[in-house]
Protein backbone atom coordinates (compact mmCIF):
# COMPACT_ATOMS: atom_id res chain seq x y z
CA UNK A 1 0.00 0.00 0.00
CA UNK A 2 3.00 2.31 0.50
CA UNK A 3 4.79 1.37 -2.71
CA UNK A 4 7.01 -1.53 -1.64
CA UNK A 5 6.38 -4.23 -4.23
CA UNK A 6 9.46 -6.53 -4.23
CA UNK A 7 9.61 -9.17 -1.50
CA UNK A 8 12.65 -11.39 -1.03
CA UNK A 9 12.30 -14.65 0.89
CA UNK A 10 13.71 -18.20 1.00
CA UNK A 11 12.67 -21.59 2.42
CA UNK A 12 15.42 -21.39 5.05
CA UNK A 13 14.68 -17.88 6.36
CA UNK A 14 12.95 -17.26 9.71
CA UNK A 15 13.52 -20.85 10.85
CA UNK A 16 11.64 -22.12 7.81
CA UNK A 17 8.58 -19.92 8.29
CA UNK A 18 9.37 -16.95 6.04
CA UNK A 19 7.64 -18.11 2.84
CA UNK A 20 4.45 -19.16 4.66
CA UNK A 21 4.31 -15.84 6.56
CA UNK A 22 4.83 -13.89 3.35
CA UNK A 23 2.13 -15.91 1.58
CA UNK A 24 -0.36 -14.95 4.30
CA UNK A 25 0.69 -11.29 4.33
CA UNK A 26 0.54 -10.83 0.56
CA UNK A 27 -2.63 -12.88 0.08
CA UNK A 28 -4.79 -9.80 0.80
CA UNK A 29 -3.41 -8.01 -2.29
CA UNK A 30 -3.88 -8.74 -6.02
CA UNK A 31 -1.02 -10.95 -7.25
CA UNK A 32 -0.22 -8.54 -10.10
CA UNK A 33 0.61 -5.79 -7.58
CA UNK A 34 3.84 -7.30 -6.24
CA UNK A 35 6.91 -9.35 -7.13
CA UNK A 36 8.12 -12.37 -5.17
CA UNK A 37 11.76 -13.48 -5.10
CA UNK A 38 12.48 -16.82 -3.48
CA UNK A 39 15.33 -19.26 -3.63
CA UNK A 40 16.50 -22.82 -4.12
CA UNK A 41 18.41 -23.33 -0.89
CA UNK A 42 19.69 -26.79 -1.89
CA UNK A 43 21.92 -25.38 -4.65
CA UNK A 44 25.04 -25.09 -2.47
CA UNK A 45 24.53 -28.29 -0.43
CA UNK A 46 25.98 -31.74 -1.03
CA UNK A 47 22.97 -34.01 -1.55
CA UNK A 48 24.55 -36.46 -4.00
CA UNK A 49 22.04 -38.49 -6.01
CA UNK A 50 19.15 -36.80 -4.21
CA UNK A 51 20.01 -33.30 -5.41
CA UNK A 52 17.35 -33.09 -8.13
CA UNK A 53 14.67 -34.82 -6.06
CA UNK A 54 15.20 -32.60 -3.01
CA UNK A 55 15.45 -29.46 -5.13
CA UNK A 56 12.14 -30.14 -6.87
CA UNK A 57 10.48 -30.83 -3.51
CA UNK A 58 11.71 -27.53 -2.09
CA UNK A 59 10.64 -25.67 -5.23
CA UNK A 60 7.10 -27.08 -5.14
CA UNK A 61 6.73 -26.32 -1.43
CA UNK A 62 7.55 -22.69 -2.19
CA UNK A 63 4.44 -22.42 -4.38
CA UNK A 64 2.27 -23.87 -1.61
CA UNK A 65 3.68 -21.60 1.08
CA UNK A 66 3.59 -18.48 -1.07
CA UNK A 67 0.07 -19.25 -2.35
CA UNK A 68 0.99 -18.51 -5.93
CA UNK A 69 1.17 -20.27 -9.28
CA UNK A 70 4.23 -18.40 -10.51
CA UNK A 71 7.42 -16.93 -9.03
CA UNK A 72 8.70 -13.65 -10.40
CA UNK A 73 12.38 -14.06 -9.45
CA UNK A 74 13.77 -17.50 -8.67
CA UNK A 75 17.34 -17.66 -7.38
CA UNK A 76 19.80 -20.48 -6.98
CA UNK A 77 20.75 -19.55 -3.44
CA UNK A 78 24.27 -18.46 -2.43
CA UNK A 79 26.12 -20.45 -5.07
CA UNK A 80 29.85 -19.97 -5.55
CA UNK A 81 31.34 -21.53 -2.42
CA UNK A 82 33.19 -24.65 -3.49
CA UNK A 83 34.03 -23.23 -6.90
CA UNK A 84 33.44 -24.48 -10.40
CA UNK A 85 33.54 -28.17 -9.50
CA UNK A 86 30.72 -27.88 -6.96
CA UNK A 87 28.61 -25.73 -9.27
CA UNK A 88 28.99 -28.27 -12.07
CA UNK A 89 28.18 -31.21 -9.79
CA UNK A 90 25.19 -29.65 -8.04
CA UNK A 91 23.58 -27.80 -10.92
CA UNK A 92 24.62 -29.31 -14.24
CA UNK A 93 25.43 -32.99 -13.61
CA UNK A 94 22.39 -33.36 -11.32
CA UNK A 95 19.95 -32.01 -13.92
CA UNK A 96 18.85 -29.20 -11.58
CA UNK A 97 19.70 -26.35 -13.93
CA UNK A 98 17.99 -28.06 -16.87
CA UNK A 99 14.85 -28.58 -14.77
CA UNK A 100 14.62 -24.90 -13.85
CA UNK A 101 15.27 -23.77 -17.40
CA UNK A 102 12.20 -25.80 -18.39
CA UNK A 103 10.18 -24.28 -15.55
CA UNK A 104 11.11 -20.83 -16.84
CA UNK A 105 10.08 -21.85 -20.34
CA UNK A 106 6.72 -23.02 -18.94
CA UNK A 107 6.19 -19.61 -17.29
CA UNK A 108 6.12 -20.80 -13.68
CA UNK A 109 9.41 -18.95 -13.20
CA UNK A 110 9.41 -15.49 -14.79
CA UNK A 111 13.09 -14.65 -14.16
CA UNK A 112 15.85 -17.15 -13.33
CA UNK A 113 19.06 -16.09 -11.60
CA UNK A 114 21.33 -16.73 -8.63
CA UNK A 115 22.70 -15.06 -5.54
CA UNK A 116 26.46 -15.17 -5.21
CA UNK A 117 29.01 -15.60 -2.44
CA UNK A 118 32.36 -16.94 -3.55
CA UNK A 119 35.66 -16.43 -5.30
CA UNK A 120 36.27 -14.77 -8.65
CA UNK A 121 36.85 -18.03 -10.58
CA UNK A 122 33.45 -19.38 -9.50
CA UNK A 123 31.69 -16.20 -10.66
CA UNK A 124 33.56 -16.21 -13.95
CA UNK A 125 32.47 -19.82 -14.50
CA UNK A 126 28.83 -18.83 -13.87
CA UNK A 127 29.24 -16.06 -16.42
CA UNK A 128 30.56 -18.60 -18.93
CA UNK A 129 27.37 -20.62 -18.37
CA UNK A 130 25.38 -17.52 -19.31
CA UNK A 131 27.33 -17.23 -22.52
CA UNK A 132 26.97 -20.93 -23.45
CA UNK A 133 24.24 -22.85 -21.64
CA UNK A 134 21.82 -20.69 -19.70
CA UNK A 135 20.69 -17.11 -20.01
CA UNK A 136 20.70 -15.60 -16.51
CA UNK A 137 17.87 -13.08 -16.30
CA UNK A 138 19.41 -11.36 -13.25
CA UNK A 139 22.06 -11.92 -10.56
CA UNK A 140 22.02 -10.87 -6.91
CA UNK A 141 25.35 -9.64 -5.56
CA UNK A 142 26.61 -8.15 -2.32
CA UNK A 143 27.42 -4.53 -3.11
CA UNK A 144 28.21 -1.53 -0.92
CA UNK A 145 31.02 0.97 -0.58
CA UNK A 146 33.17 -1.41 1.50
CA UNK A 147 32.67 -4.50 -0.66
CA UNK A 148 33.26 -2.57 -3.88
CA UNK A 149 37.04 -3.05 -3.61
CA UNK A 150 37.55 -4.50 -0.14
CA UNK A 151 35.39 -7.64 -0.01
CA UNK A 152 36.34 -10.00 2.80
CA UNK A 153 35.89 -13.63 3.80
CA UNK A 154 34.59 -15.67 0.86
CA UNK A 155 33.42 -12.73 -1.26
CA UNK A 156 34.72 -11.17 -4.45
CA UNK A 157 35.02 -7.43 -4.96
CA UNK A 158 31.68 -6.06 -6.15
CA UNK A 159 33.47 -3.95 -8.74
CA UNK A 160 34.43 -7.13 -10.64
CA UNK A 161 31.01 -8.76 -10.20
CA UNK A 162 29.10 -5.69 -11.33
CA UNK A 163 31.34 -5.02 -14.32
CA UNK A 164 31.00 -8.62 -15.55
CA UNK A 165 27.22 -8.35 -15.31
CA UNK A 166 27.21 -4.97 -17.07
CA UNK A 167 29.29 -6.39 -19.94
CA UNK A 168 26.52 -8.91 -20.59
CA UNK A 169 23.57 -6.62 -19.84
CA UNK A 170 22.53 -8.86 -16.93
CA UNK A 171 20.52 -6.85 -14.36
CA UNK A 172 21.96 -6.79 -10.84
CA UNK A 173 19.86 -7.02 -7.69
CA UNK A 174 21.75 -5.66 -4.70
CA UNK A 175 21.98 -7.35 -1.31
CA UNK A 176 23.65 -5.95 1.80
CA UNK A 177 23.84 -2.31 0.64
CA UNK A 178 24.61 -1.46 4.29
CA UNK A 179 26.70 -4.60 4.90
CA UNK A 180 24.21 -6.23 7.22
CA UNK A 181 23.63 -2.89 8.98
CA UNK A 182 27.28 -2.39 9.88
CA UNK A 183 27.68 0.64 7.59
CA UNK A 184 24.72 2.37 9.28
CA UNK A 185 26.07 1.72 12.78
CA UNK A 186 29.50 3.30 12.65
CA UNK A 187 31.63 4.07 15.72
CA UNK A 188 30.75 7.46 17.27
CA UNK A 189 34.05 8.99 16.17
CA UNK A 190 33.27 8.32 12.49
CA UNK A 191 29.58 9.20 12.78
CA UNK A 192 30.49 12.58 14.29
CA UNK A 193 32.72 13.40 11.31
CA UNK A 194 29.88 12.68 8.88
CA UNK A 195 27.35 14.60 10.98
CA UNK A 196 29.67 17.62 11.03
CA UNK A 197 29.48 17.76 7.25
CA UNK A 198 25.74 17.12 6.87
CA UNK A 199 23.96 17.25 10.25
CA UNK A 200 20.51 16.45 8.86
CA UNK A 201 21.53 13.26 7.02
CA UNK A 202 21.29 9.84 8.59
CA UNK A 203 24.35 7.61 8.64
CA UNK A 204 22.51 5.10 6.45
CA UNK A 205 22.06 7.78 3.78
CA UNK A 206 25.84 8.15 3.47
Amino acid sequence: EHGVNYFDTAPVYLQGQSEAALGIALGRHPRSNYYIATKLSTANRDLGDKMLEESVKMYKRSFEHLRTDYIDYYLLHAIGGGGEEKIRRNLLDSGVLEYFKKERQAGRIRQLGFSFHGKKDAFDYLMSLHDKEVHWDFVQIQMNYADWRHASNNNTNAEHLYNELAKRNIPAIIMEPLLGGRLADLPDKLSERLKTLRPEDSIASW
